[in-house]
């Protein structure tokens, strides 16, 4: 078994530096390392962040590729939604908000509305916004097990369903009741 290093170093202009004798320290490419930073210094860049236009440029390739059938906005990029991590046996129970990144859409994916796996949220690059640490993440489903690690580690399941789990304030709605108010219109215009 291979030893463990630890070097306290510096982060500057984009290199990691030993301060004693300021020297650039270089990894191996895919190198395993472990950051210890006080959150403010830590800083996560919306990478990759898709614009609206992209994102249904997106959709209507997935749609006329017949990967999906439908799709519908349900919240514009920088709304706030919110969450919750219950967990009794650790008598841990905190709220959380959450800012879009990107706009968050509905698809639907299956003919057959009967199954409730039949419309799903797209993915949305979102993050945590009411602490002192930015936790990214790459779906809703995703911030929920990046928080859910971050404050709990490995104590339990760090899953949930967001269309249970996440909620709008105003109006105040969880996302599987504005599933199922979309599943009543496509109802409607099967009729």
């Amino acid at each position: 078994m291979e030893t463990i290093k630890i070097i306290n170093a510096i982060y500057k202009s984009g290199k990691i530096i030993d301060p004693i004798n300021g020297e650039v320290i270089a990894l191996k490419e895919n190198a395993q390392i472990k950051v210890i930073a006080l959150g403010s210094d830590i800083v996560f860049r919306d990478v990759d962040v898709l614009t609206r236009e992209q994102m249904i440029n997106e959709l209507e390739n997935q749609k006329k590729n017949q990967v999906i059938i439908d799709y519908k906005l349900i919240a514009n990029r920088k709304e706030i939604i919110h969450f919750e991590i219950t967990r009794a046996n650790l008598d841990f129970h905190a709220t959380f908000q959450a800012e879009l990144l990107e706009d968050l859409f509905l698809i639907q994916k299956e003919k057959s509305l009967a199954d409730p796996r039949g419309i799903k949220l797209y993915s949305c690059k979102c993050k945590l916004t009411n602490n002192e640490e930015d936790i990214p993440g790459n779906s809703l489903s995703d911030l929920y097990k990046n928080t859910y690690i971050n404050y709990l580690g490995k104590n339990g399941s760090p899953s949930a369903n967001a269309f249970e789990t996440f909620y709008f304030i105003k109006p105040s709605q969880m996302l599987s009741s504005v599933r199922d108010e979309w599943k009543l219109e496509i109802e409607k215009e099967l009729e």
